[in-house]
Protein backbone atom coordinates (compact mmCIF):
# COMPACT_ATOMS: atom_id res chain seq x y z
CA UNK A 1 0.00 0.00 0.00
CA UNK A 2 1.50 3.54 -1.20
CA UNK A 3 0.75 5.79 1.70
CA UNK A 4 0.81 9.84 2.03
CA UNK A 5 4.83 10.58 3.54
CA UNK A 6 6.79 10.20 0.36
CA UNK A 7 3.87 12.71 -1.34
CA UNK A 8 4.38 14.94 2.16
CA UNK A 9 8.33 14.70 1.59
CA UNK A 10 7.93 15.89 -1.39
CA UNK A 11 5.41 18.50 -1.26
CA UNK A 12 7.46 19.86 1.51
CA UNK A 13 10.52 20.11 -0.23
CA UNK A 14 8.71 22.21 -2.89
CA UNK A 15 7.26 24.35 -0.47
CA UNK A 16 10.43 25.35 1.45
CA UNK A 17 11.48 26.23 -2.05
CA UNK A 18 8.48 28.69 -3.46
CA UNK A 19 8.90 30.16 0.50
CA UNK A 20 12.65 30.79 0.35
CA UNK A 21 12.05 32.16 -2.72
CA UNK A 22 8.66 34.44 -1.89
CA UNK A 23 11.05 35.57 1.26
CA UNK A 24 14.21 36.95 -0.75
CA UNK A 25 11.41 39.14 -3.14
CA UNK A 26 10.32 40.57 -0.28
CA UNK A 27 6.25 38.96 -0.49
CA UNK A 28 4.30 40.74 2.13
CA UNK A 29 4.03 38.23 5.54
CA UNK A 30 0.02 37.79 4.97
CA UNK A 31 0.37 36.32 0.73
CA UNK A 32 3.28 34.44 2.32
CA UNK A 33 0.64 32.94 4.94
CA UNK A 34 -2.20 32.52 2.42
CA UNK A 35 -0.37 31.04 -0.26
CA UNK A 36 1.15 28.42 2.45
CA UNK A 37 -2.27 27.54 3.61
CA UNK A 38 -3.96 26.82 0.27
CA UNK A 39 -0.52 24.81 -0.60
CA UNK A 40 -1.38 23.02 2.75
CA UNK A 41 -4.82 22.15 1.84
CA UNK A 42 -4.04 21.26 -1.64
CA UNK A 43 -1.72 18.52 -0.54
CA UNK A 44 -4.21 17.37 1.98
CA UNK A 45 -6.66 16.88 -0.31
CA UNK A 46 -4.98 15.22 -3.02
CA UNK A 47 -3.76 13.10 0.33
CA UNK A 48 -7.42 12.48 1.31
CA UNK A 49 -8.06 11.05 -1.99
CA UNK A 50 -5.93 9.17 -3.51
CA UNK A 51 -3.89 7.89 -0.07
CA UNK A 52 -3.52 4.83 0.56
CA UNK A 53 -3.28 3.78 -2.89
CA UNK A 54 -2.46 -0.57 -3.86
CA UNK A 55 0.22 -1.25 -5.58
CA UNK A 56 0.95 -4.21 -4.63
CA UNK A 57 0.05 -7.37 -7.36
CA UNK A 58 -1.21 -9.37 -4.23
CA UNK A 59 -3.26 -6.78 -2.50
CA UNK A 60 -4.85 -6.42 -6.14
CA UNK A 61 -5.30 -9.86 -6.53
CA UNK A 62 -7.15 -10.01 -3.23
CA UNK A 63 -9.15 -7.11 -4.15
CA UNK A 64 -10.64 -8.23 -7.16
CA UNK A 65 -11.48 -11.55 -5.99
CA UNK A 66 -14.01 -10.14 -3.91
CA UNK A 67 -17.89 -10.26 -4.58
CA UNK A 68 -18.68 -6.21 -4.34
CA UNK A 69 -16.72 -4.52 -7.06
CA UNK A 70 -17.08 -0.63 -6.77
CA UNK A 71 -18.18 1.31 -9.80
CA UNK A 72 -17.48 4.31 -11.51
CA UNK A 73 -20.68 6.60 -11.67
CA UNK A 74 -21.57 9.33 -14.75
CA UNK A 75 -25.32 9.46 -13.91
CA UNK A 76 -26.03 12.98 -12.39
CA UNK A 77 -27.29 12.54 -8.70
CA UNK A 78 -27.37 8.46 -8.75
CA UNK A 79 -24.96 8.21 -6.02
CA UNK A 80 -26.94 11.00 -3.87
CA UNK A 81 -30.07 9.55 -4.51
CA UNK A 82 -29.20 5.77 -3.75
CA UNK A 83 -27.19 6.97 -0.44
CA UNK A 84 -30.23 9.07 0.64
CA UNK A 85 -32.52 6.59 -0.03
CA UNK A 86 -30.95 3.39 1.61
CA UNK A 87 -28.09 4.93 3.74
CA UNK A 88 -28.60 6.06 7.37
CA UNK A 89 -28.28 10.04 7.69
CA UNK A 90 -24.61 9.52 9.03
CA UNK A 91 -23.64 7.87 5.97
CA UNK A 92 -25.59 10.73 3.78
CA UNK A 93 -23.77 13.09 5.89
CA UNK A 94 -20.10 11.86 5.56
CA UNK A 95 -20.15 10.97 1.55
CA UNK A 96 -22.18 14.14 0.78
CA UNK A 97 -21.48 16.61 3.20
CA UNK A 98 -17.87 15.27 3.15
CA UNK A 99 -17.66 16.18 -0.51
CA UNK A 100 -18.95 19.55 -0.21
CA UNK A 101 -16.73 19.93 2.80
CA UNK A 102 -13.52 19.18 1.05
CA UNK A 103 -13.43 22.02 -1.65
CA UNK A 104 -14.88 25.04 1.10
CA UNK A 105 -11.58 25.55 1.91
CA UNK A 106 -10.78 25.85 -2.17
CA UNK A 107 -13.76 28.63 -2.69
CA UNK A 108 -12.40 30.34 0.30
CA UNK A 109 -8.62 30.44 -0.09
CA UNK A 110 -8.84 31.01 -4.02
CA UNK A 111 -10.05 34.19 -3.91
CA UNK A 112 -7.52 35.96 -1.66
CA UNK A 113 -4.88 34.04 -3.37
CA UNK A 114 -6.23 35.83 -7.05
CA UNK A 115 -5.36 40.09 -8.11
CA UNK A 116 -9.07 39.68 -9.13
CA UNK A 117 -11.48 37.15 -7.58
CA UNK A 118 -14.49 37.05 -9.85
CA UNK A 119 -17.23 34.38 -8.69
CA UNK A 120 -17.12 32.75 -12.13
CA UNK A 121 -13.19 32.23 -12.20
CA UNK A 122 -13.36 30.66 -8.72
CA UNK A 123 -16.23 28.59 -9.39
CA UNK A 124 -14.20 27.31 -12.57
CA UNK A 125 -10.92 26.52 -10.89
CA UNK A 126 -12.75 24.72 -8.10
CA UNK A 127 -14.67 22.78 -11.46
CA UNK A 128 -11.81 22.14 -12.87
CA UNK A 129 -9.58 21.25 -9.66
CA UNK A 130 -12.98 18.23 -9.00
CA UNK A 131 -12.58 17.04 -12.50
CA UNK A 132 -8.72 16.61 -12.29
CA UNK A 133 -9.27 14.91 -9.03
CA UNK A 134 -11.75 12.29 -10.66
CA UNK A 135 -10.40 12.32 -13.82
CA UNK A 136 -6.98 11.29 -11.96
CA UNK A 137 -8.90 8.14 -9.80
CA UNK A 138 -10.00 7.01 -12.89
CA UNK A 139 -6.95 7.12 -14.82
CA UNK A 140 -5.57 5.52 -11.94
CA UNK A 141 -7.74 3.19 -11.40
CA UNK A 142 -7.46 2.13 -15.07
CA UNK A 143 -3.49 1.36 -14.56
CA UNK A 144 -3.93 -0.78 -11.76
CA UNK A 145 -7.20 -2.46 -13.22
CA UNK A 146 -9.59 -1.92 -10.36
CA UNK A 147 -11.81 0.95 -8.83
CA UNK A 148 -10.27 1.90 -5.62
CA UNK A 149 -10.98 5.63 -5.93
CA UNK A 150 -14.26 5.54 -8.04
CA UNK A 151 -15.27 8.77 -10.00
CA UNK A 152 -18.34 9.83 -9.39
CA UNK A 153 -19.91 12.68 -11.24
CA UNK A 154 -21.66 12.95 -7.66
CA UNK A 155 -18.67 14.02 -5.99
CA UNK A 156 -17.97 16.69 -9.11
CA UNK A 157 -21.78 18.02 -8.17
CA UNK A 158 -20.80 18.67 -4.24
CA UNK A 159 -17.37 19.42 -4.54
CA UNK A 160 -18.46 22.09 -6.48
CA UNK A 161 -21.38 23.01 -4.27
CA UNK A 162 -18.37 22.67 -1.79
CA UNK A 163 -16.36 25.85 -3.94
CA UNK A 164 -19.32 28.05 -3.98
CA UNK A 165 -20.39 27.37 0.07
CA UNK A 166 -16.09 28.43 0.88
CA UNK A 167 -16.62 31.70 -2.00
CA UNK A 168 -20.05 32.90 -0.30
CA UNK A 169 -18.30 32.27 3.15
CA UNK A 170 -15.11 34.55 1.55
CA UNK A 171 -17.63 37.28 0.81
CA UNK A 172 -19.19 37.27 3.71
CA UNK A 173 -16.21 38.24 5.75
CA UNK A 174 -13.92 39.95 3.07
CA UNK A 175 -15.57 43.26 3.45
CA UNK A 176 -15.98 43.22 7.89
CA UNK A 177 -12.02 41.73 7.87
CA UNK A 178 -10.99 43.40 5.33
CA UNK A 179 -9.14 40.11 3.82
CA UNK A 180 -8.40 41.19 0.51
CA UNK A 181 -6.88 44.86 1.79
CA UNK A 182 -4.64 42.82 4.09
CA UNK A 183 -3.33 40.72 0.98
CA UNK A 184 -2.26 44.30 -0.50
CA UNK A 185 -4.49 45.43 -2.65
CA UNK A 186 -8.22 46.00 -3.29
CA UNK A 187 -10.99 43.89 -4.19
CA UNK A 188 -12.12 44.13 -8.14
CA UNK A 189 -15.33 41.51 -8.31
Amino acid sequence: MLRSPLLILILTIVYLIVIIYNIFKKTPPMQIFVFSALYVYLGAVVSLVFFPFPFQQSYLEHLRSLPYQPQNNIVPFKEIIQIWEYDTGLDFLKQIGGNILMLCPFGFLVPLVLQRPKFSKVLLLGFLFSVLLETAQLVLDTIINYNYRTADVDDLICNTLGVLVGYLAWRLLEKPFSLTSMMGREIRS
